[in-house]
């Protein structure tokens, strides 16, 4: 990395998102803030740079149309696509990572999950089975752990959630094990997260469906940079509007009636 002038990142979880990023770079080099006078910029640098496309698993999307041109630069693509690897032309052209140690996946969730030290032989039985169903996955495990901790369900019954809500996913996304066996495990994550959001639900408190009100408004929300003053905002103005309008309506109340509403009115008591 020291040799390197500059390591840039590219967010690719879809097309707006790299362009959205490649215009943050432009910036940097003083530019037209937008994909292509970034990628301009960096394929005229005479210094090594290291660029790095991230999230690119969108099959949908040319990765090639983003690459800058020239030879002084090096870029990584982290894809779940595994179409992807025709980029790599340094040997071996691509890593593939696969998920946590067994162990270390077992420690992870029951820590997650805030479970007494130490753990019994029951505890790391039912931790190895969540693991192994959730492909050892950091993300899944850590969902899993919070959705335990918060007494969603317990350990022993998790996978019985997870598979329900697996099931319903695979249903509603029409997933097929044999032929979208990737796809499938990327997934897993989405499951977990759904056990977590249904226990929540299942709640029927005021903070629990404040809590689904605000994960249903952040699903509309680019996941980094949320920015707090929305929601306060958001809170102050609805205030607001509603003593303007008991405001409205005590004016109405106090506002003389006009010949009109008043003959109505001897009508309607004759």
């Amino acid at each position: 990395m020291s040799s390197l002038w500059g390591v840039f990142w590219v967010d690719a979880s879809s097309q707006e998102r790299i362009k959205q990023t490649y215009a943050e770079i432009g910036k940097l080099g003083e530019v037209e803030p937008n994909h292509k006078a970034a990628m301009h910029w960096l394929s005229n640098r005479e210094e090594r740079w290291l660029l790095i496309i991230d999230n690119a698993d969108d099959p949908r999307i040319d990765l090639h149309e983003f690459f800058p041109k020239g030879d002084r630069g090096y870029i990584i693509i982290t894809t779940r696509n595994p179409a992807h690897k025709l980029y790599g032309n340094l040997k071996p052209g691509s890593f593939e990572f696969q998920g946590m140690e067994d162990y270390d996946a077992r420690t992870l969730l029951l820590r997650a999950a805030r479970l007494s030290e130490p753990w019994d032989a029951d505890c790391a039985t039912w931790a190895a089975k969540i693991t192994r169903q959730l492909g050892f996955l950091a993300l899944a495990l850590i969902h899993a752990g919070a959705a335990i901790r918060n007494r969603l369900c317990s350990l022993k019954d998790y996978l019985t959630f997870y598979d329900k809500n697996w099931e319903r996913i695979r249903r509603t996304r029409q997933l097929s094990v044999d032929s979208d066996g990737e796809r499938e495990e990327y997934m897993s994550a989405h499951a977990t997260y759904e056990v977590s959001f249904n226990g929540i639900a299942k709640k029927g408190t005021e903070s629990s469906e404040d809590a689904i009100q605000l994960l249903k408004i952040f699903s509309f929300f680019y996941f980094k940079n949320i920015r707090f003053d929305i929601l306060k905002k958001a809170v102050i103005n609805c205030e607001l509007e509603k003593a303007e309008q008991e405001r409205k309506a005590q004016q109405e109340g106090e506002r003389p009636l006009t010949w009109y509403q008043n003959t109505s009115l001897r009508c309607l008591q004759y």
